[in-house]
């Protein structure tokens, strides 16, 4: 439900007007026309500015919010694009924080404020980290204009979209959307969440009303134009002949066929698209997919589905390297290697492994995201070693009191099983064994210091 309405709840962006009535008009028609150089160049503008101002910075935040939409409709939702988020967020803030700002700017630099913090909310441990944000300044920028159309319809769709247990209720949330529609026939942001609700409960025809409604109103917007097209497909109700998939892939494609190969034969649907959507992003290092279904003649529909996946390596190299002056008066060199190797989906499986090696030192640890497949339990794995020698003597009264070197070897080995649960918990049991070995090795011989 969330990845579903995400789309539409960051297109409401910038409905309401402040930061300059010209200003804001001026950067979203360039968001609905989905004009990334043109936002690209005002946000370069405004980025290379010193000692910007307070509406500046809002503006500055608006525009990168703004980037933010128009990639993430052409390209789809990508991990990096939280960065955009997150900027957003600091310049907004920073905005707010110089406290010279009109109540009709602080609430609209609160709206989009609670927007961005919407879009960081994916799992259960981003909502504990960033809804309190996001329900905060919904309440700011209500307190400064309690007809702010934008925050309503945010509250309206937390409730729709928040389980109860998380102070969400559907029937409330539909009410008020529904109020709300009746209230701004021509609201975009309006509009573009009742489409996909409609779309979500395969009401086909109430959904084409409403988006060719969008169309008509706003020529430019390009989602549009894409979503009615896909519609007349679903009206259609044509079979799945075959599915291809695209990306940059590590996960082999016959692992992410597998998984939605039961698709094939029914019928295309926005059902059928959400469960497919669903088990692609069982696959932990998935983050995204795009679905496109293309008609053939042959009356059956054929699916390209691109994927955005984790891949991420880090090799890193350091050392350290020392040189000390006894109280005899000699130069002692020293030091050691360092390697750090760190793979976040080593097998396309969201298998993370993690290599550190310095000098006596070495620690591994392997995540494995299922053990036959991604609902079943993962595998903890955790391995470290340290060796130390001492080949010091001990020395009384000037003679060798033993003639002996310290050896000290000690390894920790763990494994555990369980499960990371979609909800930010975890539970895992396991067991440790541990050695430790200290040797005394006789020397040969000793050298006497007097």
């Amino acid at each position: 439900m969330k990845r579903a309405s995400f789309l539409a709840i960051v297109m409401i962006l910038g409905t309401a007007l402040g930061f300059g009535n010209d200003y804001i008009v001026k950067i979203e028609s360039m968001k609905n026309r989905g004009d990334i150089q043109g936002l690209q160049a005002e946000y370069d503008r405004l980025s290379s500015l010193k000692n910007r101002d307070a509406l500046t910075e809002c503006a500055l935040g608006e525009t990168t919010a703004f980037l933010l939409v128009c990639r993430e409709e052409r390209d789809g939702q990508k991990p990096e694009n939280n960065t955009y988020a997150l900027e957003s967020v600091g310049y907004l803030r920073a905005g707010l924080a110089l406290d010279r700002l009109e109540d009709a700017d602080i609430a609209d630099a609160a709206y989009t404020l609670s927007l961005m913090y919407n879009r960081l909310i994916r799992d259960a441990a981003s909502w504990m980290k960033y809804n309190a944000e996001k329900e905060k300044y919904i309440r700011v920028c209500l307190e400064k204009n309690p007809a702010h159309v934008g925050a309503q319809l945010v509250s309206a769709l937390s409730l729709m979209n928040l389980p109860k247990s998380a102070g969400g209720d559907p029937d409330k949330g539909r009410s008020e959307l529904d109020a709300l529609r009746t209230e701004h026939p021509d609201h975009l942001g309006i509009l573009t969440e009742t489409g996909a609700l409609l779309l979500q409960e395969n009401k086909y025809d109430a959904a084409e009303k409403v988006y060719s409604r969008i169309f008509a109103l706003y020529p430019d917007y390009p989602p549009a134009r894409k979503i009615l097209e896909e519609l007349s497909v679903m009206k259609m109700a044509l079979p799945i002949q075959d599915i291809r998939i695209t990306g940059m892939l590590k996960t082999s494609k016959a692992r992410i066929l597998r998984k939605v190969a039961s698709a094939i034969g029914t019928k295309y649907s926005m059902q059928t698209k959400m469960d497919i959507e669903s088990r692609i992003m069982e696959i932990k290092s998935i983050t995204g997919c795009q679905i496109e279904a293309v008609p053939n003649v042959a009356d059956t529909v054929s699916l390209n589905i691109s994927i955005s996946e984790n891949n991420m390596y880090m090799l890193g190299a350091l050392g350290s390297l020392s040189l000390s002056r006894d109280y005899e008066g000699d130069l002692n060199p020293g030091g050691f290697p360092a390697m750090i190797y760190m793979d976040q989906n080593i097998f396309g499986t969201a298998d993370s492994l993690n290599i550190i090696f310095a000098g006596v030192y070495v620690n591994l640890d392997y995540f494995k995201a299922g053990v036959i497949d991604d609902k079943y339990p993962d595998i903890k794995f955790h391995w470290d070693s340290m060796f130390l020698d001492s080949p010091s003597v001990p020395i009384e009264d000037g003679k060798p009191l033993k003639d002996l070197a310290v050896k000290s070897p000690k390894h920790q080995v763990s494994i555990s099983i369980g499960k990371d649960f979609p909800v930010g918990l975890s539970a895992f049991v396991g067991a440790r064994l541990k050695a430790e070995n200290w040797t005394i090795l006789r020397s040969l011989f000793a050298v006497s210091i007097g």
